[in-house]
């Protein structure tokens, strides 16, 4: 059985085990056991784990995160094959991390003299790597979490979340009983709020835009509902409209007709309607929200620099909930993303705040390391007959916090992955197995 076949066959026994963020217990059972089974040595800090080979000396440390982001909550991952690709059947697929696993579950198999470093809830804000309290024995961390083959991420953003309540002044239900109900919904391809936040635009903030047509300047709303990961783009917005009048589709339509992959369906809703508790002018929401900025908040030819992603809205029985969060590549820049959150809302609540990743170690080893250690994954890639191309990427990696923890430098790498997060997500089939042979040549 080739080296490819190997790994996949690993990451679909992965694809079995439930590990979405919060809920990682039988995925590091089954880690553990594999490792011990291999003859490595298991230490657990309590959140993360640290498989070393007993009386060897490792070459780098090797790392991946255990949990995934699960789209929808309460699916069971079935791989498919898509021609080239891997995906799952409705459902996110878990390539990030889940490949990266496999790959250093492979080499554990073989019992390659390296450290192995698995750390937990990678996607709630990097709980797990704010948790490490481990001794490494390398200085070298190979990162296995990168989503585009050829390039090798050498920073990355910092991050934070934020959650506020707007309260809205609650409407007489007795008023809309008489009223028109409509059900209005958006659907866009949603995707990660660090990879896709400069392509793809918020379905929320569609759905939005759309709220602001002279057709709906009287109206009433509830049950508004966008999103449901904190760093995911919102791929779909609905919320029930009440008007006094009957809507006219073709006036929304030349007020803001969307292009694909953006859609959107507007119903009666008299039954939907009919089962709420709270009702509030659709003015008293624009008028907060119209002015924020989100999506891209600085950029420049090298990419995106700052951004703020509104990642779950939902009405609540006093007003309307809102989850945020932003990023930045800088902490000049992040520290501004934050202030103008609260400024914009002064009871906002921020926390999880992490660092950006920086690209230069302070420590004259750490850095004469990276240097040298990004001549040889050059070599490695090239080959492969790979391109080779250093980046700094706008999506969070845990490279900064676990460098700070454990006093390593690191590079990232990985297959490609499209749409990682949603039920779109695919791998590169060819692509992990050029990161296989990367992975092994690098470490000879």
């Amino acid at each position: 059985m080739d080296k490819l076949q190997k790994v996949l066959d690993i990451f679909y026994q992965i694809c079995e085990i439930p590990h979405p963020s919060f809920n990682t217990s039988k995925m590091k059972n089954f880690i553990t056991e594999f490792c011990k089974s291999s003859g490595y040595n298991v230490q657990s800090d309590g959140a993360n784990l640290l498989a070393s080979l007993k009386d060897s000396k490792p070459k780098a440390c090797l790392q991946a995160h255990m949990d995934m982001v699960l789209v929808p909550e309460d699916a069971q991952v079935k791989v498919e094959k898509d021609g080239n690709f891997l995906k799952a059947k409705d459902s996110s697929l878990g390539a990030d991390n889940g490949i990266g696993l496999s790959i250093m579950l492979y080499l554990i198999s073989q019992k390659f003299p390296c450290e192995f470093l698995f750390t937990d809830d990678e996607e709630v804000g990097f709980l797990g790597a704010n948790k490490l309290d481990f001794k490494v024995e390398s200085k070298l961390l190979l990162n296995l979490d990168s989503e585009v083959l050829g390039e090798v991420v050498t920073s990355s953003a910092g991050g934070f979340d934020a959650t506020t309540t707007l309260k809205l002044a609650l409407q007489n239900l007795q008023s809309f009983k008489d009223m028109h109900a409509y059900t209005l919904s958006f659907q866009g391809p949603g995707g990660h709020s660090g990879i896709d936040i400069g392509t793809n635009e918020s379905a929320f903030i569609k759905l939005l835009n759309l709220l602001k047509s002279p057709e709906l300047k009287d109206a009433y709303f509830s049950n508004l509902n966008a999103g449901n990961r904190r760093n995911a783009i919102p791929s779909l917005a609905s919320l029930v409209l009440y008007t006094k009048t009957r809507l006219d589709l073709d006036s929304l339509k030349a007020f803001s007709l969307p292009k694909p992959p953006y859609s959107y369906a507007l119903k009666d809703a008299k039954d939907d309607a009919l089962k709420v508790d709270s009702i509030f002018k659709l003015k008293d929401l624009l008028d907060v929200l119209s002015p924020l900025k989100t999506g891209i908040l600085e950029s420049n030819k090298t990419g995106i620099l700052s951004s703020l992603n509104l990642s779950i809205v939902k009405s609540t029985q006093s007003g309307v909930e809102l989850e945020f969060m932003g990023r930045a590549n800088a902490k000049n820049l992040l520290d501004t993303n934050i202030a103008l959150l609260k400024k914009a809302f002064p009871s906002i609540e921020v926390s999880n705040i992490y660092p950006p990743w920086e690209s230069a170690p302070k420590d004259a080893f750490l850095a004469k390391l990276k240097k040298e250690s990004l001549e040889k994954l050059k070599l490695s890639f090239k080959k492969e007959g790979l391109p080779f191309k250093e980046v700094s990427i706008h999506a969070g990696l845990e490279c900064g916090l676990i460098e700070e923890k454990l006093g390593v430098t690191a590079l990232s790498i990985g297959p490609t992955i499209y749409y990682p997060h949603s039920v779109k997500e695919k791998v590169d089939i060819q692509s992990v197995q050029k990161t296989i042979c990367v992975v092994l040549d690098f470490l000879s």
